[in-house]
């Protein structure tokens, strides 16, 4: 099952690829659901060797800087000291999932962390109703991690939106994107949970061709704002609700406007993007990051490469 996907992927063009294997591409496609609040990926792996999320792999270029600040340029970059996301499958949707890492020495609480593929995720800081700016409505996410759940010092989190996952990888996401628990290996897996009606549908998951995904965290008052984690943009195009820009937002820095913004190249179906090394380029100052930094602005086409053989749980095999 699984070659016969790759061979799908790898052995046509990619248009040809995106009909023969399924395409979900626009803002948002179809998902699964989920159980525990456990944060150990019990998925299991293909690759048998790595390099490590943070490994060493940097890339060159030249110095760039940002509308919005000094970056420490293209072939540069700092080592996160926060959660990143690390991979990610956009298609065929049984395939796809959201890996994150924490690449720190310090277990970190999930409570009130958010993951989110839509633009208009600042507006849970506001008390606003979920009204995600999409041409797919129903397909896009605003989700919350369940209270106590962690990810260890060093460890994954992986995030699946399919049933079909478990056939796909051979093991079970520690999360689905769903509106119920799914079933995985005999047991029932849970699902990160909604912050208002309808901003998780069983319908929910990832665009192929253009989309964004941010990992952020607020307190849930109102009166204060929300911090970004961490963000990865995938494509060249980009379409509104699929790039992330508070610049407008009261009570916000300004971000990269979407058309500066360096999106990570495209995975093919059964592919995936991943994180190799540092954040290249990042804008380190007058962000709206958990750390400061302006999360939007780095050079993920310099950050993230596509896997052929991706490894949900587990360090990341970079070239």
């Amino acid at each position: 099952m699984r070659a016969v996907r790759l061979s799908c992927a790898l052995g046509i063009t990619l248009a040809l690829a995106l009909a023969a294997c399924g395409d979900d591409s626009g803002s948002g496609g179809s998902g699964g659901s989920g159980g525990s609040t456990t944060s150990t990926t019990s998925s299991t792996k293909s690759a048998t060797s790595s390099t490590g999320s943070t490994g060493s792999t940097t890339t060159t270029g030249s110095t760039t800087t940002s509308s919005t600040g000094t970056t420490t340029g293209v072939g540069g970059g700092v080592d996160a000291d926060h959660l990143v996301i690390n991979e990610v499958v956009v298609a065929g949707n049984e395939d796809e999932f959201v890996e994150i890492h924490n690449p720190t020495a310090t277990a970190v609480a999930l409570d009130d962390y958010y993951l989110s593929d839509n633009s208009t995720y600042v507006d849970v800081a506001s008390g606003a109703a979920w009204d995600p700016i999409t041409n797919n409505p129903g397909t896009d996410f605003l989700a919350r991690f369940p209270a106590g759940a962690t990810i260890p010092a060093g460890g994954y989190l992986v995030i699946g939106f399919d049933p079909g996952y478990e056939a796909s990888w051979g093991g079970c996401p520690d999360y689905f994107v769903a509106t119920a628990p799914i079933s995985c290996n005999g047991q029932m897996v849970p699902v990160l949970e909604q912050t208002d009606k309808g901003s998780i549908t069983d319908g929910s998951n990832l665009s192929n061709m253009r989309e964004m995904l941010v990992l952020f965290t607020w307190t849930g008052d109102t009166n204060d704002t929300l911090q970004d984690v961490d963000y990865v943009t995938w494509g060249d195009m980009f379409e509104a609700g699929s790039r992330a820009d508070k610049s407008a937002v009261m009570g916000y820095q300004a971000d990269t406007p979407v058309d500066m913004q360096s999106g990570a190249p495209v995975p093919g179906a059964g592919s995936s993007i991943e994180r190799c090394g540092p954040e290249v380029g990042e804008t380190l100052t007058g962000g709206n990051g958990l750390t400061g930094h302006d999360e939007t602005s780095e050079v993920l086409a310099s950050s993230f490469f596509v896997e052929a053989a991706p490894t949900p749980g587990a360090a990341n095999v970079c070239p």
